[in-house]
């Protein structure tokens, strides 16, 4: 798994999400969950770090590009 980001790199943020009203998305392989129906946060998104570092340590690769 690759991710990629274009343009400018904002704060990292984490926003908890309920997970009942998500399912998995993707054929043939779930790659995804997505909401059912409309959720909300349940509060005010919190800070998570570096957010670039944080990648590297988990082992995802990351591009960041002028325009995607």
């Amino acid at each position: 798994m690759e991710h990629s980001l274009g343009g400018v790199i904002y704060p990292s943020r984490d926003s908890r999400l309920p997970a009942a009203p998500c399912r998995p998305f993707g054929e043939p392989v779930p790659h995804a969950f997505v909401a059912t129906e409309p959720v909300g946060p349940f509060g005010a998104a919190q800070p998570v770090g570096d957010f670039l570092r944080l990648h590297r340590d988990a082992g995802i690769p990351m591009r960041v590009l002028d325009n995607l």
